[in-house]
């Protein structure tokens, strides 16, 4: 702005020239404080004082006003304050009779005005994007920070995040901006609002606007909570009870004693005679396929493909002798053709069945003579 003065002054005579934001009518400065809004500077500040004369005045206003985007005046979006400026010229030296002229200039703020912005996400939700709006700067590059009002009222599960922390920003007075939330709730999250602030600051400087942002948490479906919770723990409750089922499938079923033997003779004289040492005298436990499964006891197979001994393979699979707990063994016969024998009655056949196994056991297929000592 260039300003023209003129009129008769001592020769040689010079002024000093300034302005002062005044403020609006009915008001004592309201733009004078920490955080000014608009700047008057003139240009130069002493002038020799000639017919006519020019003096440049530089009026600037900062991007952000909360003085302006709070106001009650204007529309309903656009918040408008009447400013006065107060230049000054006054005569100094040989040009103090000249006295004080003052040049009352009135102009008006224009700023979109600050409104509550609301967000909502729902319990379950993750990865969910809100906008949330505020007035825009004409030319600016701007920084975004958002903060809980009270950090301890908010749900640890719920996360509020600025989607970027800086925007090159530009338009018209009395626009809105916006900026992207990212928001996201556990699934149980507490249901109900939050406070958040929204700091809006020029990178160049001046003041700040502070936007408060509600985020409410909805509740979920019943499926979402308690229902993901009720199927988490189910889970982890079948894995825990399936991992103990297959734990105890290797290590619940039984086994013989290490002292265990299985000895194989062709004549009941000669059984009586194979001792430890001997190649038909075996411990049960150096034989690989006695050894107990998943859920499946140690067995020795009295023929068959599983046999103990590769002499009895050629014998059908139809007896065998299981392990049993506390060191305890079975014989388990499906089919007639054995036979065992005892001191007082001799050899006597052995009835299809489970048959108890005392200490030592004589057993008689065939040619085959066997014992087995537990």
């Amino acid at each position: 702005l260039t300003l023209e003065y003129g009129g008769s002054f001592p020769e040689g005579s010079q002024a000093e020239v300034s302005c002062a934001v005044a403020g609006d009518a009915g008001s004592a400065n309201p733009m004078a404080g920490e955080l000014p809004c608009l700047f008057c500077q003139a240009t130069p500040t002493t002038v020799t004082l000639q017919d006519p004369f020019s003096i440049q005045l530089e009026v600037r206003a900062t991007s952000f006003c909360p003085t302006v985007s709070t106001t009650v005046g204007g529309s309903e979006d656009v918040g408008e304050l009447p400013v006065a400026l107060d230049l000054t010229v006054k005569g100094i030296g040989a040009a103090e009779k000249v006295g004080e002229r003052r040049l009352p200039i009135t102009t008006k703020l224009r700023h979109a005005k600050i409104e509550p912005q609301a967000v909502s996400v729902t319990g379950g939700q993750t990865d969910q994007t809100a906008t949330v709006a505020f007035p825009a700067p004409v030319n600016a590059n701007v920084a975004f920070t958002l903060e809980p009002v009270d950090p301890n009222a908010v749900d640890e599960r719920l996360s509020v995040a600025l989607a970027t922390s800086e925007q090159r920003l530009g338009g018209e007075p009395g626009q809105t901006a916006t900026v992207d939330l990212k928001l996201s709730a556990g699934d149980c999250c507490t249901a109900g609002d939050y406070a958040y602030t929204l700091t809006v600051r020029d990178q160049a400087g001046g003041p700040a606007l502070t936007i408060p942002v509600t985020v409410t948490v909805a509740k979920p479906s019943f499926w979402v909570c308690p229902g993901k919770q009720i199927l988490k723990w189910t889970l982890v409750a079948l894995a825990v009870g399936f991992l103990f089922w297959l734990v105890r499938g290797f290590t619940s079923p039984a086994k013989f004693g290490d002292a265990a033997v299985l000895a194989r003779a062709e004549s009941h004289e000669a059984l009586s005679k194979v001792g430890e040492g001997d190649e038909d005298w075996r411990m049960i436990q150096s034989l690989e396929t006695t050894k107990r499964g998943f859920y499946k006891p140690a067995t020795v197979h009295l023929g068959g493909a599983s046999a103990a001994l590769p002499s009895l393979r050629g014998l059908p699979d139809d007896a065998r002798i299981e392990a049993r707990g506390h060191g305890n063994a079975t014989l388990v016969v499906e089919a007639e053709g054995i036979e065992t024998f005892r001191e007082s009655t001799g050899w006597e056949p052995v009835p299809v069945g489970e048959l108890p196994i005392g200490s030592n056991l004589v057993l008689r297929r065939d040619d085959t003579y066997l014992m087995f000592r537990r």
